[in-house]
Protein backbone atom coordinates (compact mmCIF):
# COMPACT_ATOMS: atom_id res chain seq x y z
CA UNK A 1 0.00 0.00 0.00
CA UNK A 2 2.64 2.65 0.65
CA UNK A 3 4.71 1.60 -2.99
CA UNK A 4 1.71 2.23 -4.32
CA UNK A 5 0.55 5.68 -2.52
CA UNK A 6 4.11 6.99 -3.73
CA UNK A 7 3.84 5.22 -7.01
CA UNK A 8 0.03 7.06 -7.32
CA UNK A 9 1.84 10.81 -6.80
CA UNK A 10 5.23 9.77 -8.63
CA UNK A 11 3.02 9.15 -11.69
CA UNK A 12 1.17 12.13 -11.02
CA UNK A 13 4.52 14.40 -10.64
CA UNK A 14 5.94 12.78 -14.20
CA UNK A 15 2.67 13.49 -16.01
CA UNK A 16 1.94 17.36 -14.84
CA UNK A 17 5.16 18.27 -16.63
CA UNK A 18 4.20 18.85 -20.11
CA UNK A 19 7.86 18.26 -21.20
CA UNK A 20 7.87 14.44 -19.72
CA UNK A 21 4.37 14.14 -21.94
CA UNK A 22 6.16 15.95 -24.93
CA UNK A 23 9.19 13.99 -24.49
CA UNK A 24 8.55 10.76 -22.96
CA UNK A 25 5.32 9.96 -25.67
CA UNK A 26 4.86 12.39 -28.59
CA UNK A 27 8.70 12.65 -29.05
CA UNK A 28 8.78 8.50 -29.76
CA UNK A 29 5.83 8.29 -32.04
CA UNK A 30 6.47 11.53 -33.81
CA UNK A 31 9.85 10.55 -34.48
CA UNK A 32 8.52 6.53 -35.35
CA UNK A 33 6.42 8.39 -38.42
CA UNK A 34 9.38 9.94 -39.53
CA UNK A 35 11.48 6.98 -40.00
CA UNK A 36 8.20 5.41 -41.83
CA UNK A 37 7.99 7.85 -44.16
CA UNK A 38 11.17 8.04 -45.18
CA UNK A 39 11.52 4.45 -45.60
CA UNK A 40 8.22 4.68 -47.75
CA UNK A 41 9.49 7.28 -49.84
CA UNK A 42 12.43 4.96 -51.19
CA UNK A 43 10.56 3.15 -53.80
CA UNK A 44 11.85 0.21 -55.20
CA UNK A 45 14.53 0.03 -53.06
CA UNK A 46 15.53 -2.77 -51.05
CA UNK A 47 15.00 -1.68 -47.30
CA UNK A 48 17.19 -5.44 -46.29
CA UNK A 49 19.85 -4.80 -47.86
CA UNK A 50 20.34 -1.15 -48.37
CA UNK A 51 18.91 0.71 -44.43
CA UNK A 52 17.91 -2.75 -42.74
CA UNK A 53 17.33 -0.24 -39.99
CA UNK A 54 14.46 1.47 -41.58
CA UNK A 55 12.22 -1.80 -42.03
CA UNK A 56 9.29 -1.83 -39.45
CA UNK A 57 10.57 -5.45 -37.70
CA UNK A 58 14.05 -3.08 -36.68
CA UNK A 59 12.65 0.04 -36.30
CA UNK A 60 9.81 -0.68 -33.64
CA UNK A 61 11.99 -2.33 -30.91
CA UNK A 62 14.70 1.11 -31.78
CA UNK A 63 12.13 3.44 -30.96
CA UNK A 64 10.64 1.37 -27.84
CA UNK A 65 14.54 1.81 -26.19
CA UNK A 66 14.80 5.29 -27.87
CA UNK A 67 11.44 6.40 -25.80
CA UNK A 68 12.68 4.04 -22.20
CA UNK A 69 15.70 6.16 -22.10
CA UNK A 70 13.14 9.23 -21.73
CA UNK A 71 11.93 7.53 -18.99
CA UNK A 72 15.29 7.66 -16.93
CA UNK A 73 15.09 11.12 -17.83
CA UNK A 74 12.60 12.29 -16.10
CA UNK A 75 12.30 9.28 -13.51
CA UNK A 76 15.75 10.68 -12.12
CA UNK A 77 15.38 14.04 -12.24
CA UNK A 78 12.14 13.49 -10.07
CA UNK A 79 13.93 11.51 -7.42
CA UNK A 80 16.48 13.85 -7.37
CA UNK A 81 14.35 16.38 -6.62
CA UNK A 82 12.86 14.69 -4.43
CA UNK A 83 15.86 14.47 -2.23
CA UNK A 84 16.13 17.76 -2.02
CA UNK A 85 12.39 18.92 -0.70
CA UNK A 86 10.48 18.52 2.01
CA UNK A 87 9.11 15.46 0.90
CA UNK A 88 12.50 13.99 1.88
CA UNK A 89 12.43 15.18 4.95
CA UNK A 90 8.79 13.52 5.46
CA UNK A 91 9.84 10.03 4.12
CA UNK A 92 12.66 10.15 7.01
CA UNK A 93 10.33 10.28 10.05
CA UNK A 94 7.13 8.32 7.79
CA UNK A 95 7.87 4.31 8.37
CA UNK A 96 8.79 4.14 4.87
CA UNK A 97 11.57 1.62 3.94
CA UNK A 98 14.04 1.83 0.63
CA UNK A 99 12.23 -0.99 -0.95
CA UNK A 100 8.98 0.95 -0.76
CA UNK A 101 10.70 4.07 -2.42
CA UNK A 102 12.30 1.77 -5.40
CA UNK A 103 8.53 -0.04 -6.13
CA UNK A 104 6.97 3.29 -5.20
CA UNK A 105 9.20 5.18 -7.84
CA UNK A 106 9.44 2.00 -10.49
CA UNK A 107 5.50 1.40 -11.19
CA UNK A 108 4.67 4.50 -12.62
CA UNK A 109 7.65 4.64 -15.10
CA UNK A 110 6.93 0.83 -15.66
CA UNK A 111 3.70 1.77 -16.47
CA UNK A 112 4.69 4.95 -18.93
CA UNK A 113 7.23 2.50 -20.66
CA UNK A 114 3.94 0.10 -21.30
CA UNK A 115 1.73 2.71 -22.86
CA UNK A 116 4.79 3.83 -24.93
CA UNK A 117 5.29 0.45 -26.10
CA UNK A 118 1.86 -0.01 -26.53
CA UNK A 119 1.54 3.03 -28.79
CA UNK A 120 4.80 2.04 -31.34
CA UNK A 121 3.57 -1.45 -31.72
CA UNK A 122 -0.15 0.49 -33.02
CA UNK A 123 1.96 2.59 -35.55
CA UNK A 124 3.60 -0.62 -36.16
CA UNK A 125 0.52 -2.07 -37.21
CA UNK A 126 -0.27 0.43 -39.44
CA UNK A 127 3.36 0.65 -41.20
CA UNK A 128 2.96 -3.45 -41.92
CA UNK A 129 3.89 -5.38 -39.15
CA UNK A 130 1.58 -8.26 -39.08
CA UNK A 131 0.49 -9.25 -35.40
CA UNK A 132 0.53 -13.01 -34.12
CA UNK A 133 2.38 -14.70 -31.57
CA UNK A 134 6.01 -13.24 -32.22
CA UNK A 135 4.44 -9.71 -31.60
CA UNK A 136 3.51 -11.15 -27.87
CA UNK A 137 6.46 -12.54 -27.06
CA UNK A 138 8.86 -9.14 -28.39
CA UNK A 139 6.38 -7.19 -26.00
CA UNK A 140 7.35 -9.46 -23.14
CA UNK A 141 10.91 -9.09 -24.33
CA UNK A 142 10.86 -5.50 -23.93
CA UNK A 143 10.11 -5.84 -19.98
CA UNK A 144 14.04 -5.97 -19.34
CA UNK A 145 15.07 -3.08 -21.27
CA UNK A 146 12.18 -0.88 -19.51
CA UNK A 147 13.33 -2.16 -16.02
CA UNK A 148 17.13 -1.83 -17.14
CA UNK A 149 16.28 2.08 -18.20
CA UNK A 150 14.30 2.43 -14.92
CA UNK A 151 17.41 1.52 -12.75
CA UNK A 152 19.26 3.91 -14.67
CA UNK A 153 16.64 6.16 -13.13
CA UNK A 154 17.06 5.26 -9.86
CA UNK A 155 20.38 5.63 -10.18
CA UNK A 156 20.49 8.74 -11.40
CA UNK A 157 17.98 10.34 -8.79
CA UNK A 158 19.90 8.54 -5.95
CA UNK A 159 23.49 9.79 -7.05
CA UNK A 160 23.08 13.01 -8.68
CA UNK A 161 21.40 16.20 -8.36
CA UNK A 162 18.21 17.76 -10.38
CA UNK A 163 21.23 19.98 -12.52
CA UNK A 164 23.20 17.61 -13.06
CA UNK A 165 20.91 14.41 -13.82
CA UNK A 166 19.91 15.89 -17.22
CA UNK A 167 23.41 16.03 -18.44
CA UNK A 168 24.45 12.64 -16.88
CA UNK A 169 21.04 10.93 -18.46
CA UNK A 170 21.81 12.55 -21.96
CA UNK A 171 25.37 10.20 -21.96
CA UNK A 172 23.00 7.44 -21.77
CA UNK A 173 20.41 8.61 -24.55
CA UNK A 174 22.93 9.12 -26.71
CA UNK A 175 25.04 5.22 -25.66
CA UNK A 176 21.75 4.01 -26.29
CA UNK A 177 21.08 5.70 -29.94
CA UNK A 178 24.79 5.05 -30.96
CA UNK A 179 25.65 1.16 -29.45
CA UNK A 180 22.36 -0.12 -30.26
CA UNK A 181 22.41 0.21 -34.08
CA UNK A 182 18.79 2.00 -33.85
CA UNK A 183 19.25 4.22 -36.74
CA UNK A 184 22.39 2.79 -38.64
CA UNK A 185 23.13 -0.85 -39.27
CA UNK A 186 25.94 -1.57 -36.95
CA UNK A 187 26.44 -5.08 -38.56
CA UNK A 188 26.91 -3.97 -41.55
CA UNK A 189 30.29 -2.06 -39.73
CA UNK A 190 33.35 -3.91 -38.14
CA UNK A 191 36.45 -2.47 -35.43
CA UNK A 192 36.13 -0.67 -32.39
CA UNK A 193 32.29 -0.13 -32.80
CA UNK A 194 31.52 -3.43 -33.12
CA UNK A 195 33.24 -4.80 -30.23
CA UNK A 196 32.08 -1.98 -27.74
CA UNK A 197 28.65 -2.48 -28.87
CA UNK A 198 28.49 -6.15 -27.95
CA UNK A 199 29.35 -5.27 -24.26
CA UNK A 200 27.09 -2.73 -24.00
CA UNK A 201 22.93 -3.77 -22.90
CA UNK A 202 21.40 -1.67 -25.51
CA UNK A 203 22.41 -3.47 -28.31
CA UNK A 204 21.38 -6.84 -27.25
CA UNK A 205 18.11 -5.63 -25.75
CA UNK A 206 17.04 -4.57 -29.74
CA UNK A 207 18.16 -8.07 -30.92
CA UNK A 208 15.87 -10.06 -29.02
CA UNK A 209 13.05 -7.78 -29.66
CA UNK A 210 13.69 -7.79 -33.49
CA UNK A 211 14.70 -11.95 -33.00
CA UNK A 212 11.27 -12.71 -31.76
CA UNK A 213 9.60 -10.22 -34.25
CA UNK A 214 11.19 -12.54 -37.33
CA UNK A 215 11.10 -15.54 -35.80
CA UNK A 216 14.33 -15.82 -35.45
CA UNK A 217 14.14 -17.50 -32.14
CA UNK A 218 17.82 -19.24 -31.59
CA UNK A 219 19.14 -15.18 -32.08
CA UNK A 220 17.08 -14.37 -28.33
CA UNK A 221 19.04 -16.57 -25.68
CA UNK A 222 22.70 -15.27 -25.61
CA UNK A 223 21.53 -11.15 -26.01
CA UNK A 224 18.81 -12.35 -23.59
CA UNK A 225 20.71 -13.46 -20.77
CA UNK A 226 23.47 -10.35 -21.35
CA UNK A 227 20.67 -8.30 -20.87
CA UNK A 228 19.03 -9.70 -17.50
CA UNK A 229 22.68 -9.50 -16.22
CA UNK A 230 22.71 -6.01 -17.02
CA UNK A 231 18.94 -5.38 -15.59
CA UNK A 232 19.83 -7.46 -12.56
CA UNK A 233 23.18 -5.85 -11.62
CA UNK A 234 21.72 -1.87 -11.80
CA UNK A 235 18.69 -2.82 -9.81
CA UNK A 236 20.88 -4.13 -7.45
CA UNK A 237 22.75 -1.30 -7.62
CA UNK A 238 19.80 1.11 -7.26
CA UNK A 239 18.33 -0.35 -4.46
CA UNK A 240 22.08 -0.41 -2.80
CA UNK A 241 22.28 3.15 -3.12
CA UNK A 242 18.67 3.81 -1.99
CA UNK A 243 19.32 2.04 1.38
CA UNK A 244 22.22 3.96 1.52
CA UNK A 245 20.47 7.56 0.91
CA UNK A 246 17.28 6.27 3.27
CA UNK A 247 20.33 5.56 6.21
CA UNK A 248 21.69 9.34 5.71
CA UNK A 249 19.13 11.70 6.75
CA UNK A 250 21.78 14.46 5.63
CA UNK A 251 21.22 14.09 1.93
Amino acid sequence: MKSLVLANRTFKEIVRDPLSAVFCVLFPVVLFLLFALIANSFNGADLQNDIPQFMVQNLCPAICIFAFSFVALFSGMIISKDRTTSFQLRLNISPVKSYHLVCGYTLPCLLITVVQTILVFILSFIFGLQFNANVLLAFVLLIPSMLLFIAFGLMLGAVFSDKAVGGVASIIINLAVLLSGMFFPLQNMSGAINTIAEIFPFRHGIIVVNSALTGSYGDIWQSLLILCAYTVVFFALAIFLFNKKMRNKNN
